[in-house]
């Protein structure tokens, strides 16, 4: 049985997508319930070096099916359900990532637009969208991103970078954005 079948998803959501550059680790931020944004996810697996390390978080969706399929992957846990435990999490996932020079792949929910006020530099919060608010650490942090999205993305992702494959847009690595909040 395949993993999409295992995990009762379709066909692919995206173009398949490689990296660009080989990245020492990857980190996956998703959607906890949308199955496109899990499928794209998943999409991006085959190109992940062998033995490369996988960071994921605690949650449904894009996190569980990356940890089905990568049993090794390391697990960011959150210490509750409450909204500061899981940001603590994600920024803790996303900061491991940037920290090694990583790559941050990045799926929200099909058709969810970056909400307002979301942006690097910003303090950490998602506006209902854990995916945009770590997509943005990532960028304050300078680790490079690869971003699925079926809505328009916001400029502070498009300002550099390139679009590797239809859906997909691909920002590299670049020096820390300076915070208030740091």
């Amino acid at each position: 049985m395949s993993l999409r079948s295992a995990l009762g998803l379709s066909a692919p959501a995206a173009a398949p997508v490689s990296f660009p550059v080989a990245f020492p680790v990857v980190g996956f931020s998703g959607s906890r319930s949308c199955r496109l944004a899990v499928s794209a996810g998943l999409s991006v697996l085959p190109s992940v070096v062998a033995g490369c390390p996988v960071l994921v978080g605690c949650a449904a969706g894009l996190d569980s099916a990356i940890r089905y399929a990568v049993p090794s992957a390391q697990v960011f846990a959150a210490a509750s359900q409450q909204p500061a435990a899981l940001a603590a999490r994600s920024a803790a996932m996303v900061s491991a990532v940037a920290g090694a020079g990583g790559v941050l792949v990045v799926c929200p929910a099909a058709g969810q637009p970056c909400p307002a006020g979301v942006r690097p530099g910003s303090a950490f919060s998602g506006g209902g969208s854990g995916s945009w608010a770590s997509c943005a650490l990532a960028v304050q942090l300078g680790a490079a991103v690869l971003v699925w999205s079926s809505a328009p993305l916001p400029v502070w992702l498009v300002s550099v970078g390139h679009s590797p494959a239809p859906g997909w847009w691909f920002r590299p690595a670049a020096p820390a954005v300076p915070s208030l909040f740091a």
